[in-house]
Order: structure tokens, then C-alpha cells, then sequence
């Protein structure tokens, strides 16, 4: 009974700190990073940002986001990792906040950048304590749910930007800061430090990387064009969509449409790798098929000017956008 009533409790702990992490990505990921492409429509048009500095403006954030992480893997956290997650994540929220007190660009390009960097960290440092709980646990499946939450993240903004849209783009920001503290304050002490112990992959994984001592390299080099060819489209999807005379009234909902996608199939990806080992499926499936949905919804609004095609294929997209990207952290 007490060995159950320990690996209970043990269960238990390692539920919370998904839960505290999921909260986290949601947060630094679906509101902190990515809320922009949501709010990007209403600071075109009041307070006038051109698509030039729009551009500047996401590229400074990914900047940011490049250089966290690079960087985090030279920084030695020690046992303090859960310590810098929780600062980290109240700097993230406080950036979003102050994008709605300046109106000027230069104080955007520098907030949009510190954003990056803090959510860059965050998201390494959540995974790192979430991963450690899970393997520990043997709940390899869990991770799934976890990285889950910068789906959730996004249709969270992705709703919620409309509704605070009539605070003008001002107000929007605010609103999302109150939201990420609303959200944050259950889940603020769920995220423990633990010593890490070595994962364990599966026998395929291995295998893999024993006759490809060179797929670091490839993998940086396929992600790094992945991210190149989907960065655009899910940083201006809103704004693009609400200049189509045709899709303008589907602008909101088709960035919720892809976080929609993203959610479950980060719970099958992981799934599925943990019967086959990563390297097939991102092979054979992840990066194909990306490359295939993104030219899909970009192809469909001129095969096809009908108002229901572009949505299925934002959730096309969206599906194996996530897959893709959820495969390559891992």
C-alpha cells in the first residue's frame, strides 16, 4: 500500500508539472509569440503600421527567439531551472502588456525582441522540467499533450482577439497580459526543479542515430528551411486573409483554424513515434506533407475562389504544420 501510495503521489506530481507547463507554453508561445499574427490586422489599421515595419517587427521576435535557443543550451541552470522558468514567464507577460502602452516602433522592435528571447527560454526550460517528470515516470505519450498547449495557446488568442479588439490594438495587449495572469496563477507553483535523469529512447531511435551520425546536421538544416517556409504565412495569415475580398469575413478564424490542428496532432505525433522511432516519420510523412499543406492553402485561394476551400485547407495546413514542428523539437 505505501509503495502505491508513493508512485501515486509521484504520478500526481508529474501531471501537475505537465499541467504548469501547458500553461506555460500557452502563455509564452500562443500569446506571448504568436498573438501578434492575431492583433497584426488591428495595428494596421489603427495605428497605422505599414507591412515593412510588420515585417521588421516579426523578425526582431524571431530573432530573439534564435538566439534563446542557441544560447540556453551554454547556460548552466543547475538546479534552478524552475526558478528562471517563473521569471522568465513573468517578463513574457509583461512585454505582451507593454506593447499596448507604446506606440512607439522602436520600443515595439525592442519589446517584440526581448518577447522572443523570454519565450524562446521558456519553452526550453519548460520542456526540459516537463520531460524529466515524464520519462522518470515512464509516460513518454504525455509529451504529446504538453507541447499541446501552444495549440491551445493560439486559439485562445486567436478568440479572444476579436472580443478585446473593441479596447482598439491597445487594449488587446493589455487584455491578453490579464488573461496570461488569470491563467498563471493556478498553475504558478505546479513546476518543481528534480534531478534529471538520462531518457531512454526506443530501440528504432537508436539504431537511427548509430548509422547517421551526420542527421543533427541534416535535421538543423531541414528545420531551419521549414521554419523559413511556414514563418511568413503564420506570421501574416490574419492580414492576408483580410485583404481577399472573398475570405476577409474568415480572417479571425483562420489562425484558430491551425492551433485547432495543432492540438491533437502533437498527441499523435508523439504517438506515433513512440511506436516507430522519429526518423521514418519525419522523413516520409512530417516534412512532405507540410511542404504539401503549405502549398496547398496557398494554391487553393487561386484554383478555387470558392469561400470554403481556403478554411479545410488552413486546417490541412495547420495539422501538419504542427506535426512537423512538434516532431523536430523532439
Amino acid at each position: 500500500m505505501e509503495n502505491s501510495g508513493a508512485k501515486n503521489a509521484k504520478l500526481f506530481n508529474s501531471t501537475k508539472t505537465m499541467i504548469g507547463g501547458l500553461v506555460m507554453l500557452i502563455i509564452s508561445m500562443g500569446i506571448g509569440r504568436f498573438s501578434y499574427t492575431s492583433i497584426l490586422p488591428l495595428m494596421q489599421s489603427q495605428a497605422h503600421l505599414s507591412a515593412t515595419e510588420s515585417g521588421y517587427l516579426a523578425g526582431s521576435n524571431n530573432l530573439g527567439y534564435l538566439i534563446a535557443a542557441f544560447g540556453a543550451g551554454f547556460i548552466t541552470w543547475g538546479s534552478r531551472r524552475a526558478y528562471h522558468l517563473r521569471m522568465q514567464l513573468v517578463l513574457c507577460i509583461i512585454l505582451t502588456g507593454l506593447m499596448g502602452i507604446t506606440s512607439s516602433f522602436l520600443w515595439w522592435m525592442i519589446l517584440r525582441f526581448l518577447a522572443g528571447i523570454s519565450s524562446g527560454l521558456i519553452f526550453v526550460l519548460s520542456s526540459s522540467l516537463v520531460l524529466d517528470a515524464l520519462f522518470s515516470d515512464k509516460r513518454e505519450k504525455w509529451v504529446g499533450i504538453f507541447y499541446g498547449g501552444v495549440g491551445v495557446g493560439i486559439v485562445l488568442a486567436g478568440l479572444l482577439t476579436p472580443v478585446l479588439s473593441i479596447f482598439t490594438w491597445r487594449g488587446t495587449w493589455i487584455g491578453l497580459l490579464i488573461i496570461s495572469i488569470i491563467l498563471i496563477v493556478p498553475v504558478w507553483s505546479f513546476i518543481h526543479d528534480k534531478e534529471p535523469k538520462p531518457i531512454t529512447q526506443n530501440a528504432e531511435s537508436l539504431s537511427s542515430s548509430a548509422e547517421n551520425p551526420s542527421i543533427f546536421g541534416w535535421l538543423l538544416v531541414a528545420y531551419g528551411l521549414e521554419g523559413l517556409g511556414y514563418i511568413v504565412s503564420a506570421t501574416f495569415l490574419v492580414a492576408m486573409v483580410k485583404q481577399m475580398p472573398h475570405m476577409s469575413i474568415f480572417a479571425d478564424f483562420s489562425w484558430i483554424i491551425v492551433g485547432i490542428a495543432a492540438v491533437p496532432s502533437t498527441v499523435i505525433w508523439f504517438w506515433w513515434a513512440s511506436k516507430v522511432g522519429y526518423i521514418k516519420p519525419i522523413n516520409y510523412c512530417a516534412y512532405p506533407a507540410s511542404c504539401w499543406g503549405h502549398t496547398a492553402s496557398m494554391a487553393s485561394q487561386y484554383i478555387r475562389r470558392d469561400v470554403r476551400v481556403c478554411p479545410f485547407w488552413r486546417y490541412v495546413y495547420g495539422y501538419f504544420y504542427a506535426c512537423s514542428r512538434r516532431g523536430s523539437y523532439v
